[in-house]
Parts: C-alpha cells; structure tokens; sequence
C-alpha cells in the first residue's frame, strides 16, 4: 500500500534560535555536483567522476519587522563571519521524522513588494546537505534529562549535530547539551557536547565528529541543568550521520 504524501503546512523550519516556520511559506533545496568525463581509449561506454556537491537552500516569505522576527536575524547575521544553523523537517517535529541539516553562509537577502500584496522576504544560502533525524522537539525541560532514544540506525562513521536553543530561562549556572550513542539502549557514550555561555546561550550550533569515527546504531540527546531559580530551557537537536 502506497504511504499518504506529507502536505506542506507541517513543515518546520528553524534557524539559528528561532522557529522560522510561522515566518515563511517555501523553501527549496538544489543540490548538484559538477562531472567530468574520464573516458580512456577503447572504451564503448563514457565514465564520469563528480565532484563536490554544491547547495542551494532558499527559504521564502513574509517580511516582519518586529523585533524576534526572522528578517531582524537574517539582516543581523548577513554578512557576518559565523554561518546560520538551519533545519528543516519537512514532516514536522511533532513526532521522529527525519530532517535536512543545512547550516551554511548566507549569500542573498531579498525584500520585495507590490501595493497590493505582502512585503515578501527571500534569503539564499549555500549549505552543506545531511540528511538527518530529530533528538529532542522543542519542548521546554526545566531539570536534567534525556530525549528519548533514537533506535533502529545503522551503524556508520562520522556524525553532525544541529542546535537551535530557543530560550533559556531561570538563570541556571551552567547548561550542557550532549548527543549520546549507545549498541545496547543503557550504557552511554557522549559524542558532541555543546556547553552553553548561559548569559548568551539563545542562538544555533553545529558541531560535527571526525569523518572516520565509528557511530553506533542508538543516539539519543540529553541536557544537563545546573543552579538557577526555576530554569526552563527549550530547544531543538537534530544529528545527521555524515560530516
């Protein structure tokens, strides 16, 4: 039996530190890799070697102008020095779908309008392209715990970790997100660790392994919460097992 296609409208999107989703209507993700012919004599078939991917990721909307809005962040960071963290899950995050990580440089912004339609926002970006699973939904957690477990992987080499801290509140001493592996679901091993500057920790991360170091088959995030008056941090991990 054939599997229902997804609509559009569940689609999630989050850059850097914000849920870009109530921003934006379409996205769009070009990938190509350049070939080169490397036919040798006597052969009746033409070979190819490619080279590098090359990305384009296009995320399309509204302009806000509101503070918090994503078109304050993208004009914030265009230009800059450090690359946005993008994720987008085209099923959602309401349950375990897989996800695209695509942080990359920010290479065009484009505002347009007519009199009689909506301020329109574009932003283009060249990315790298890991196809990746949700770890942890953004819902708020306020003591230290664990996502749940990620199950049913193969086991490769080489993973990448995509971060979006949405907020965090009640002025904990010390917040520390980690990304855990494990063969049998009860003894862990941390792989990336993100320690957060708590005064400053609302933003996106990546972080990524060595190409050839072996990843189990179990992942699962986990967040370590320290001191403060009532803390609540609300955030987002992806991981994608290629670097």
């Amino acid at each position: 039996m054939a599997t229902k296609a997804v609509q559009g409208k569940v689609v999630s999107i989050y850059v850097d530190g914000i849920n870009a989703s109530p921003f934006l209507q379409e996205f769009e993700i070009d990938s190509q890799r350049d070939d080169t012919d490397v036919t040798p004599f006597e052969s009746d078939n033409k070979e190819f070697i490619t080279s590098a991917a090359e990305n384009d990721v296009t995320l399309t909307g509204f302009y806000n102008g509101d503070s918090g809005s994503l078109d304050e962040l993208l004009f914030n960071s265009y230009g800059g020095t450090v690359d946005n963290v993008v994720t987008i899950f085209p099923g959602g995050t309401s349950s375990a779908k897989k996800c695209l990580l695509v942080p990359g440089t920010q290479v065009g912004m484009n505002v347009s309008a007519a009199a009689d339609e909506q301020v329109a926002l574009e932003a283009d970006f060249k990315s790298a392209l890991i196809p990746g699973d949700l770890l942890k939904s953004p819902v708020p957690v306020s003591v230290t715990g664990a996502g749940t477990p990620l199950v049913g992987l193969a086991s490769t080499t080489g993973l990448t970790a995509n971060l979006h801290v949405l907020s965090l509140t009640g002025a904990p001493t010390a917040c520390v997100i980690t990304v855990e592996m494990s063969t049998d679901g009860s003894s862990w091993t941390p792989v990336l660790t993100f320690t957060l500057v708590v005064a400053s920790a609302k933003g996106g991360y990546t972080a990524k392994t060595l190409k050839n170091l072996p990843i189990n088959a179990q992942l699962q995030a986990k967040h370590t919460i320290t001191g403060g008056t009532t803390p609540s941090l609300n955030y987002a991990l992806a991981a994608g097992r290629q670097s």
